[in-house]
């Protein structure tokens, strides 16, 4: 069994560009879901100052080495473009860079250790905002049991590394797929990230 306690928190404490952190990240950092995984899902790479993060790439995603590239990821661009942001004007990752095996949901162990290296991925990028798609890495971040439903929508200050960053939690795409009459709330998420970016 993998001993999640051995988390290489000293190596990476000291890296402060995302350079560095891809290479630790790729080329470093295991983990058993390394294993079972095709590609490492890192980033689109694109130069933003809006973040955007997920739970875990999916099987199109671990294919592509993409993130959000598949069904959730078209609906999810189709939300940005409503309020005229295209995928380069993201930046786009997730807590998890490896697909669980058949797209289970990361574990508890899993987010826990792969909790801050997202942290430093957050504290390299500098985000003005960070929208967090679904319940998993809201709670994650948070580290408390929060209902997505009554958290999304509103912006919730999160210090990392000495400097606070806003999270706007909404819906993951996914869970949007399979529950369409929600989609109105996502699209009042949207409609809120457009008014703070004008600001």
């Amino acid at each position: 069994m993998y001993n999640y306690l051995q988390q290489p928190r000293s190596y990476y404490k000291s890296i402060d560009t995302l350079d560095a952190l891809y290479d630790y990240v790729c080329h470093t950092l295991d983990h058993p879901l390394k294993k079972t995984a095709k590609n490492t899902v890192f980033s689109n790479r694109s130069h933003s100052d809006i973040m955007v993060i997920g739970e875990a790439p999916g099987a199109d995603e671990d294919e592509q080495g993409e993130p959000f590239v598949g069904r959730s990821g078209q609906l999810l661009m189709k939300m940005f473009e409503s309020i005229g942001l295209k995928r380069n004007d993201l930046y786009i990752t997730n807590l998890v860079p490896w697909r669980p095996p058949l797209n289970r949901n990361p574990t508890f162990e899993e987010m826990d250790f792969f909790l801050p290296v997202l942290k430093k991925h957050i504290a390299c990028i500098k985000p003005r905002i960070i929208v967090l798609l679904g319940s998993i890495i809201t709670k994650a971040l948070l580290s408390k049991d929060v209902s997505i439903s009554k958290i999304r929508g509103k912006i919730i200050p999160l210090d990392i590394e000495g400097k606070t960053y806003n999270l706007l939690p909404s819906f993951h795409p996914s869970y949007l797929l399979r529950s369409p009459l929600m989609k109105k709330f996502a699209w009042e998420d949207m409609c809120m990230l457009k008014h703070i970016l004008k600001h």
